[in-house]
């Protein structure tokens, strides 16, 4: 099959897998996403209670993603190994540039606990207490930290959006682009479909309405039948006459006439005597003339 045999639900059939596909890979590839080194949680929440400087925010573009769970156990309060729940974290820092020409914006990342544990007095961690989402809305009322949820990770809007862009994409644009380049001849046109061939039977097949009734004919179909009717009498009839006309000739009797024949002999004239002669063959050439034998 070629590409332009292919119909509209078949593009979409192979949107719909294409969708999946990408967002199943999007998902797993979550961790190295982000741009930016790493930060420390202890210099996150130090930037989170710091006001502005001259306007500006240390910290934007704060991204919070969906949990995950992590793949490296740790052991918890109770003593006993787990795998904790992380958020991941993306934003720009303010730091001052080397040359001391003033401040700009880099890129970091970090992952926090699900809960969320704040730092205290250094490195020492306090009791889990909400989300990382909680503690930045805290921020935003205290400084006006702005900060955004990434909804299109969690993985059923994920599989959502890109399945349904793949199928706008792929199962709705292309075919009609494809359609479109094929008419104007960039393209061949797509293959007729051969009829299958039927395996013989001896058993004819049924035919269907053979007879039709006097109603499914319309008045235009009785008229002409009409029509054929009288053409058809009017010739047997002229037929008809014709042999009859021609019985009678063949039945008409011959008069004769009662005069006497006129002789056949008066019209070819006298015959002449004839004499045969001959030796082995007698003919009229060998037999000699009446006045040579009447010499002799």
């Amino acid at each position: 099959m070629r590409v332009e045999d292919l119909k509209r639900w078949h593009w979409v059939l192979i949107a719909i897998l294409v969708g999946a596909a990408m967002s199943y890979i999007r998902l797993g590839t979550v961790d190295a996403m982000g741009e930016g080194r790493s930060s420390s949680l202890w210099q996150f929440e130090q930037k989170l209670r710091q006001p502005p400087v001259k306007g500006h925010a240390w910290l934007r573009n704060i991204v919070v993603y969906p949990p995950l769970q992590s793949g490296i156990s740790q052991m918890g309060r109770d003593g006993k190994p787990h795998f904790p729940i992380k958020r991941r974290v993306t934003f720009d820092l303010l730091e001052p540039l080397r040359d001391g020409s003033g401040m700009a914006y880099r890129s970091y990342q970090l992952y926090v606990d699900d809960p969320y544990t704040r730092p205290i007095n250094g490195m020492r961690l306090g009791e889990p207490k909400g989300t990382v989402l909680d503690r930045l809305a805290e921020a935003k009322a205290a400084n006006g930290v702005q900060y955004r949820y990434a909804w299109w990770m969690v993985p059923k809007w994920s599989y959502v959006l890109w399945i349904g862009g793949c199928v706008v994409a792929i199962g709705g644009v292309w075919p009609t682009l494809l359609n479109l380049l094929i008419g104007a001849g960039w393209g061949r046109p797509p293959q007729e479909k051969e009829a299958p061939k039927r395996a013989y039977s001896s058993t004819p097949e049924p035919v269907e309405n053979a007879k039709r009734s006097p109603s499914d004919f319309s008045q235009e179909d009785l008229n002409r039948l009409d029509e054929m009717e009288k053409d058809l009498a009017g010739f047997m009839q002229n037929n008809q006459d014709q042999d009859i006309e021609q019985e009678n000739q063949e039945a008409e009797i011959r008069v004769l006439n009662a005069g006497p024949l006129e002789s056949a002999t008066g019209q070819q004239g006298e015959e002449q005597p004839k004499s045969y002669a001959g030796e082995f063959y007698p003919t009229i050439a060998h037999a000699p003339k009446n006045s040579e034998e009447k010499k002799e």
